[in-house]
């Protein structure tokens, strides 16, 4: 039978895994949202830029711009969560493992996480210009884009 030591090795080698695949995630749903805020981005640019080259009605090329707005929207919203997500999830494995390592090495040989080194999280900064990036499109846009077409 493995002793507790054993077991609490085991876990920390988990937990470790663990905290490489939310890090590694994080950064796919960046490349992810690059990508996808970018496609929908040049869209809004081109209807606004080309609508009457592509003899679509003001009020088509506003629903459109209206609708990849509502998609970037979306898109960033599910971002957003997913990235919580991880925040949330890696924030546990972080106590576990602090946990483990102060039963095994000594008390106090790691701190519990707090929210002082947020600043440093590069999720923290993900998530600002997630939200940023979206409202300022959709403000620019339906303050300066949308009056100009008519």
């Amino acid at each position: 039978m493995a002793s507790s030591d054993d077991f609490k090795l085991e876990r920390l080698k988990h937990i470790l895994k663990q905290q490489d695949f939310l890090n590694e995630y994080s950064h796919k749903y960046l490349t992810f949202f690059q990508t996808i805020s970018t496609a929908i981005i040049t869209a809004i640019f081109a209807v606004f830029a080309g609508w009457q080259k592509l003899s679509i009605t003001a009020d088509m090329a506003i629903v459109t711009i209206r609708a990849l707005e509502l998609l970037l929207s979306f898109i960033s919203i599910f971002v957003a969560v997913v990235i919580a997500t991880n925040i949330f999830s890696w924030w546990d494995y972080r106590k576990d493992e602090a946990n483990i390592f102060n039963e095994i090495v000594s008390q106090d040989f790691r701190k519990q996480p707090s929210l002082k080194g947020i600043w440093r999280w590069f999720e923290f900064w993900f998530l600002v210009v997630v939200v940023c990036l979206s409202f300022g499109i959709i403000i620019f846009v339906e303050y300066f884009a949308i009056p100009l077409i008519k």
